[in-house]
């Protein structure tokens, strides 16, 4: 929370609602990822530390006994590389984006075999054409796009439309589609999302929104707000305020 807290806090140069709260997503994610890797990088060189001493102590009790104090550290070491290997596991789990597995169900080795899985499947090395082939990636660019751009074309106006009246299709009450949308709707819309999800490509997950709501509120609302007045001005066919 002190991380989100110091990143949002960040003077942004812009006046816009939508460009502020860009900016503001922008840089919390940057100072996350700054943290994240801080802090794994950190839990992985203690994780192999303490796996060496505690192979020393191992190597030396074979030849004779440990004294209290050796005891105690072992002891003490065996503890920390299990809240380790759990951190560390858990960092590969998000990593490798399994979501249908149970925090306990799986090792650190299947969620990197996993994340490796998944950058190989989603990158095209190469693409074969009527020339041969293509490793460039303006080059596979382009031999993607062209065959969608010539079948779907361009749109034209139809000269068909529905029979509204033989589909029978229920109304609906649209009454209160033009109210102000509220902060506690916004806040009830944030507790349905579910937590382990990102609704759009900043990769925010709906625990994100939920935890540190009360610090991002007040910027989401000018946002919300400020696509309220452009939404009704735009109905009302008058000019959005600058």
């Amino acid at each position: 929370m002190e991380v989100v807290q110091k990143a949002w806090d960040e003077r942004v140069s812009h006046t816009e609602p939508f460009l502020i709260l860009h900016n503001k997503l922008k840089t919390t994610a940057l100072r996350l990822s700054e943290w994240s890797k801080k802090l794994f990088s950190s839990a992985k060189v203690q994780l192999h530390a303490a796996l060496l001493i505690i192979l020393r102590l191992d190597i030396a009790q074979e030849e004779r006994s440990l004294s209290p104090e050796e005891r105690n550290l072992r002891s003490r070491l065996k503890q920390r590389v299990i809240s380790l290997a759990v951190l560390e596991r858990t960092r590969k789990r998000q990593c490798a984006r399994i979501a249908n597995l149970r925090e306990g169900d799986a090792n650190t080795k299947f969620f990197h075999h996993r994340i490796n899985a998944r950058r190989h499947k989603n990158h095209i090395h190469r693409i074969k054409h009527a020339n041969g082939w293509v490793t460039e990636h303006t080059e596979k660019e382009k031999l993607v796009h062209d065959p969608f751009s010539e079948v779907m074309g361009r749109g034209s106006m139809s000269s068909r439309d529905f029979n509204w009246e033989e589909l029978r299709v229920e109304p609906h009450d649209l009454q209160g589609l033009d109210d102000t949308i509220s902060e506690e709707e916004v806040w009830a819309a944030i507790k349905e999302m579910p937590g382990d999800k990102a609704p759009g490509p900043d990769g925010f997950t709906g625990i994100f929104f939920k935890k540190c709501w009360g610090i991002i509120k007040h910027t989401v609302m000018r946002a919300v707000q400020r696509f309220d007045s452009l939404h009704t001005s735009t109905c009302s066919g008058s000019t959005p305020p600058m």
